[in-house]
């Protein structure tokens, strides 16, 4: 995952949202939060990132829809 958030997703805004798809649905499981946490992985870092390459709505929407569901488990 670290390598699509480090080069291809800011490339390429379609594989960022896909990505950040594949993310959003994983912050609905609790098993996942210790990834999100975890900063070697640095996940949150990565798709904040992204927010910095791309200003397309549907990115952004997807991205704080990620953000929002993830402060609510923790």
């Amino acid at each position: 995952m670290r390598g699509f958030l480090q080069e291809d997703c800011l490339k390429q805004g379609q594989i960022a949202y896909n990505v950040c798809c594949a993310l959003w649905i994983l912050t609905y499981h609790p098993f996942a939060i210790k990834g999100f946490t975890d900063y070697n992985l640095g996940i949150v870092e990565g798709v904040s990132k992204i927010l910095d390459y791309f200003n397309k709505e549907k990115i952004v929407r997807i991205i704080l829809m990620m953000f929002d569901v993830s402060t609510d488990l923790n």
